[in-house]
């Protein structure tokens, strides 16, 4: 009976794992498709999938301030480039600095690359602006005070060097959250 069982668990996991590993990656269905299926993936929280769709739409349509926005907080939300997302929101500020919800991500996009006091002070030109919407403005009084928060913690800091230890430890992808077992002998990550 447990023979039989964990066979068809090792089956199921390795369909599963096949079928993931087929649709992990979106492929562009074509220029027509292009906007609709950024705005999809975009909608949903999908930023992995909807940033290439938005640069190619950006790149195609380079007047079009939306495409370079939303390819910025692609990037604000793929931890990968922060500073890029910086880049594309500060462009659309300075071209169309009247862009709906522009300052809270610029602000957000300053947070997340340690620039704590540009974000504060962009942060609280959004809470007065009109072209802020009122469901991010409640977010902007915890948004301050994490970046308060970050500046002290950050006073404190010590200056560490990360260091990839090589095979059998690390690969060259992204190793995180290492576990150590209760007797010390086994280290876990995902």
């Amino acid at each position: 009976m447990k023979k039989g069982f964990f066979y068809i668990v090792f089956i199921l996991l390795m369909i599963f794992s096949l079928t993931s590993n087929v649709n992990g990656q979106y492929t562009p269905r074509g220029k027509e498709y292009n906007y609709m299926d950024a705005e999809t993936f975009y909608k949903v929280g999908n930023y992995y999938d909807a940033l290439p769709l938005y640069e190619i739409l950006m790149a195609e349509n380079p007047k079009v301030i939306e495409y370079e926005l939303k390819t910025g907080i692609c990037y604000l939300y793929l931890s990968h480039s922060p500073e890029k997302a910086i880049k594309f929101i500060e462009s659309v500020y300075d071209k169309k600095p009247k862009t709906q919800d522009v300052l809270y991500y610029l602000g957000k996009a300053y947070a997340l690359n340690a620039n704590f006091d540009i974000a504060i002070e962009t942060f609280e030109k959004a809470l007065t602006d009109k072209k802020t919407t009122q469901k991010l403005k409640k977010d902007i009084p915890h948004l301050i005070k994490q970046c308060e928060n970050a500046k002290e913690i950050m006073k404190d800091s010590l200056n560490v060097e990360i260091i990839n230890l090589g095979a059998p430890i690390n690969t060259s992808n992204e190793e995180y959250s290492p576990t150590i077992n209760a007797d010390e002998t086994t280290l876990i990550f995902t």
